[in-house]
């Protein structure tokens, strides 16, 4: 690269393009706040004038919807968008290939790398078109979130967690980071409803953010049981949700709420139809009239209802609809149970434990009046990965390949839980969406971290615990060990019911391999800006899961004393993680709520001896 024909970055730079819609201003302030991380200046954003960098919006940019391309030449930098959210891709990239803006920095914790000046070449880059149309995070089991930073407010749940909503500072560091990686739909957070004005601003942020925003499967039209509660509480009126014996009472909540949502997210709201129990159960756990002979054609009638209403408030001449096959719904779909509204997304869910694809992905026709997509788990409450990682980049990959050859590209999301902790499979997951599972892995892991981290990787996910059944034992799965000897009525009963799941000396095995995690490879092979990182997400989550695992095989050979010590350790393991910035990070643990196991099992066996494992 020639000085003469090399553009210099350097000091005050200016970002010159529109500020409607908020989406592009939103990016712009985003690449503006980059430059000042990387060079030690924020840029200043203007309307118009000469400017360093100038992004467009271009309708006959070659390609189809998201499309972008980033010009560098001696004279200034280039970023135009065929519509908004292919110009706040632009954006984004330009960041991460030229400025070395990692998407995920706020969540790994890795500011870029600070610099004097930037050399680019010219050059030109541009999109390639997106696999899948649409490409998602679910913010599910989000407890850590929930009560991390300053809440924006209380939740009206009958539920024992999420009774705050999220800051929204965290909010908005989600929506950029899913943005930066190339996503363009969340699910903003578990059971939101949008008549409480602080869930609602959750879904608004999202949607200025170029976001398309839909929900979960448990409240298909944005309703929840707990919504449908409050919306006839705050009339004066107390009912249940029974569908089966008042459906206009339902159809109203269902109106009022698709109108609202409408109203917060015009074209960019993908519907949910469907109908679930109280609480993510099946629906005939709550409506007694229902049963599980009836429970097919009563949902199939309810996703009939929901589409009608849909097309009452939503104008567009195809509005997006989805219904997710979860738990219950993939077993229905196999048996040839629902039946759907034409032009529906039919969405297959993996089994969560297992983040293998179910029978009904296997075995449903696919029919020319519906599209396909997916429902995945990085992160699953209980059975599977919650506190610490647990998939394995390969096997996302592998079920991206299972989709595509089915055809089934319309719709891909992911449950992030929290989001921290899954980094890892959050980053695999929205790059295979955007350019398939053909592109080398390699590629995508690059993308994600140096090549020297990979030694921790491979050893990280080598360790892991696979059960006969195909199940992987996660933190979640410690979680039903620990419940299931607290609830056994002798010392024989408990440890005899955490070996029916798991031999104690598989576990034991299995820590070791996730204790030496850590000698894999040298740290020193590492880049030193990426070693503490790289230390944090294998090392030392490898150390604390070990001491899950150690735990559980504790229990199993009923040896409360060692348990209380190992669980113990797993708390003090995990401390360096919630300390700078970070302080305060596990405050919200009420799902695995290892604090409270902690004080359970010390209760249960005062000061009885053991040797260690």
């Amino acid at each position: 690269m020639s000085a003469a024909s090399a553009l210099l970055l350097t000091g005050l730079l200016r970002i010159a393009g529109p500020d409607e819609p908020p989406a592009v201003a939103l990016a712009a302030a985003d690449l503006a706040a980059d430059c000042g991380r990387v060079l030690g200046t924020p840029a200043e954003v203007v309307r118009t004038g000469p400017a360093e960098i100038a992004l467009a919006l271009d309708v006959t940019l070659p390609g189809g919807p998201e499309t972008w391309r980033v010009d560098v030449r001696a004279d200034g930098v280039r970023i135009t968008g065929r519509d908004p959210l292919g110009l706040v891709y632009g954006i984004y990239a330009f960041a991460e290939r030229c400025l070395g803006v990692d998407p995920l920095w706020f969540w790994k914790g890795m500011p870029p790398e600070r610099k004097e000046r930037i050399g680019l070449a010219p050059q030109t880059f541009a999109s390639t078109a997106p696999k899948f149309r649409y490409r998602g995070w679910f913010i599910n089991d989000e407890d850590l979130l929930t009560e991390f930073g300053t809440s924006a407010g209380p939740r009206y749940i009958d539920y024992p967690f999420y009774a705050q909503v999220i800051d929204l500072a965290m909010a908005e560091r989600i929506y950029e980071a899913l943005l930066r990686l190339g996503g363009n739909l969340i699910i903003p957070a578990s059971f939101v409803d949008v008549m409480n004005a602080p869930e609602a601003e959750l879904v608004r942020r999202a949607v200025a953010r170029g976001l398309y925003v839909t929900q979960h499967h448990v409240e298909p039209m944005g309703v929840s049981h707990f919504g449908f509660e409050n919306y006839w509480k705050a009339r004066g009126q107390q009912k249940e949700f029974r569908y089966s014996t008042e459906p206009e009472a339902v159809r109203q909540v269902w109106q009022d709420y698709a109108a609202k949502w409408r109203e917060l997210a015009g074209d960019q709201v993908v519907w949910q139809l469907g109908m679930r129990g109280r609480g993510d159960r099946p629906i005939w756990v709550d409506d007694r009239n229902i049963t599980r002979a009836t429970g097919g054609g009563f949902i199939s009638r309810a996703m009939g209802d929901q589409a009608a209403i849909v097309r009452t408030v939503d104008p567009r001449p195809e509005p997006p609809m989805t219904t997710t096959l979860f738990l219950e719904g993939a077993d229905l779909m196999a048996s040839g149970e629902l039946k759907f509204p034409a032009g529906i997304t039919v969405v297959f869910a993996d089994h969560g434990p297992s983040q293998e694809m179910q029978r009904d992905f296997e075995t449903a026709p696919r029919l020319p009046d519906y599209r396909y997509g997916a429902y995945y788990h990085v992160a699953f409450w209980m059975r599977g990965p919650h506190l610490v990682q647990g998939v394995a980049p390969a096997r996302i990959v592998d079920v991206f390949r299972q989709l595509e050859a089915r055809g089934d590209t319309h719709y891909a999301i992911v449950n992030v839980s929290n989001v921290r902790e899954h980094v890892l499979g959050a980053h695999t997951f929205i790059r295979t969406a955007w350019h398939g599972a053909s592109r080398p892995l390699a590629q995508t892991l690059d993308e994600f971290a140096p090549g020297a981290t990979r030694t921790f990787l491979e050893a990280f996910h080598a360790a892991l615990v696979r059960l006969p059944n195909g199940v992987w034992f996660q933190d979640g799965d410690c979680v039903e060990a620990t419940n299931l000897y607290l609830r056994g009525q002798t010392p024989s009963a408990r440890a005899a019911a955490v070996r029916k799941i798991v031999d104690p000396a598989v576990l034991t095995a299995a820590a070791g391999r996730f204790e030496r995690v850590g000698e894999a490879a040298s740290l020193g092979s590492v880049p030193e800006r990426w070693r503490g990182w790289t230390r944090d997400y294998y090392v030392v989550q490898g150390q604390y899961l070990a001491a899950l695992y150690r735990m559980v095989a504790a229990l199993g050979r009923d040896e409360p004393t060692e348990a209380i010590r190992q669980l113990e350790r797993s708390l003090e393991i995990r401390a360096p993680l919630a300390t700078g910035p970070w302080a305060g990070w596990y405050t919200g643990d009420k799902k695995a709520n290892w604090p409270r196991a902690l004080e359970r099992l010390r209760a249960m066996s005062p000061g009885k001896q053991t040797s260690s494992p």
